[in-house]
């Protein structure tokens, strides 16, 4: 089973799932979909939400009627929702808004490649620290199919990335056959092996 995959590509679908079920900022939203400029500071008429949430009270002074946020929004099929005490203003984009969103320019994929980092670091963190030292078996390692092995330890999930720093642009996939299972296996595409790396990290000295 997939733990967990990075790279370009993953931080692209991750963007994309995130805008889908988390949404955009509404003004973001109506700046980047062009609609009119009047909508740039509209807020919601409370009564629009069923039942009315914490925090939206104070919205009463409207720019837009009930109606006409229903209509703007109900009709593009979307529903609003509420986050921050209600502060801000959330519209849930479809995937083909979603991927317009992403291709355009107020969009910057560093961003979203900069948390995925961090997540990966995190989740073989989490991995390495069932042992203390590692048997790692490795295949496919260059165009000629190259194989190899080693016994080692790791202080930190630095110390496992440093392993396909020499691959340049790469991307990763963590997998395990059981979730349950300490032993894992990384597998590394890159321009040599766009099949992919293998990587069997098997626990040797588990805590």
């Amino acid at each position: 089973m997939i733990i967990m995959e990075y790279g370009s590509s993953a931080a692209y679908d991750r963007a994309k799932f995130r805008l889908k079920e988390e949404g955009l900022d509404i003004e973001v939203y109506l700046e980047v979909f062009g609609y009119p400029d009047k909508y740039k500071d509209m807020k919601i008429d409370p009564a629009w939400f069923n039942p009315v949430l914490p925090g939206m009270e104070d919205f009463a002074d409207v720019v837009m009627t009930t109606a006409q946020a229903e209509d703007l929004l109900e009709t593009k099929k979307k529903e609003a929702f509420v986050r921050d005490n209600g502060d801000s203003f959330f519209v849930e984009l479809t995937e083909a808004e979603a991927e317009t969103y992403l291709a355009g320019d107020d969009y910057d994929i560093d961003d979203e490649m900069t948390w995925l980092h961090e997540d990966l670091r995190m989740t073989i963190d989490e991995l390495i620290a069932v042992s203390d030292e590692w048997h790692i078996d490795a295949s496919n390692l260059d165009w000629r199919g190259s194989t190899g092995e080693k016994d080692t330890s790791f202080e930190d999930s630095g110390e496992v990335l440093a392993m396909f720093i020499c691959y340049g642009d790469y991307s990763l996939k963590i997998e395990k056959e059981n979730i349950d299972d300490d032993d894992f296996t990384i597998t590394c595409y890159h321009h040599d092996c766009p099949m992919g790396s293998v990587f069997e990290f098997k626990a040797k000295e588990k805590k």
